[in-house]
């Protein structure tokens, strides 16, 4: 079924994704800059939020480098494996450069 904009019911959802989305990003102290028309218009393109969700295949809005705050230059929508595996390479990378001889 397509998205009416016209319909709370319909928005309602992609609304609370992202003010649970804002909240989670200033629990973990990370800036966030995106405002609510800039993010759905990230998850409208392509019907991205129909694939959006908590399973490895499943869609996840994601930041470009972890270092750097939430803005629409430093994030991408990509499947959450994808994300995990990234995000577990640059984890190791800083160990290793916080601690070189471990």
């Amino acid at each position: 079924m397509p998205l009416n904009y016209n319909d709370p019911e319909h928005i309602k959802p992609l609304r609370r994704a992202f003010t649970v989305a804002r909240c989670q990003a200033a629990y973990r102290g990370e800036l966030w800059d995106l405002t609510w028309n800039q993010w759905l218009k990230l998850w409208l393109a392509n019907d991205n939020y129909r694939f959006k969700g908590r399973g490895a295949l499943d869609l996840a809005l994601v930041r470009k480098d972890y270092r750097l705050t939430w803005t629409l230059k430093n994030v991408q929508i990509e499947q959450r494996h994808q994300h995990l595996s990234r995000t577990a390479m640059n984890k190791m990378a800083d160990k290793a450069v916080a601690n070189p001889l471990d």
